[in-house]
C-alpha cells in the first residue's frame, strides 16, 4: 500500500478503484491485484485528500521503515496488545 500512487487510483461515477502493485500474491501470479471503494465517505475522502498530491506521487509518502514507526507507536496509543503490532 505504501507504494500506491496517485495514478494508481480511479474515480469514474460513485467507483474508485485502486490497483496495487507488486503484492504478494500478485508476484507469484504475475498480476495487478485491483480493489474497490464502495462507500461514499471513504471514496469522499480518498477524492478529497488526493487535492495535495502532485500526480504520480505516493499517496502514504512515507518508507516502509517510517511506516513501521508509526504503525507501532498508534498502537502502544491506543493500548493494544503488542502482538497486533506484528500485522500491520
Amino acid at each position: 500500500m505504501l507504494n500506491v500512487r496517485t495514478t494508481d487510483i480511479t474515480f469514474a461515477g460513485k467507483l474508485c478503484q485502486i490497483r496495487l502493485r507488486d503484492t504478494k500474491v500478485g508476484q507469484r501470479l504475475d498480476i495487478t491485484e485491483e480493489t474497490n471503494i464502495v462507500d461514499p465517505w471513504l471514496r469522499r475522502v480518498f477524492k478529497n485528500a488526493f487535492g495535495s498530491i502532485y500526480p504520480g506521487d505516493t499517496i502514504v509518502g512515507m518508507s516502509p521503515a517510517a511506516f513501521r514507526r508509526v504503525w507501532s507507536s498508534a498502537i502502544r496509543a491506543v493500548g493494544l496488545p503488542s502482538s497486533t503490532n506484528r500485522t500491520g
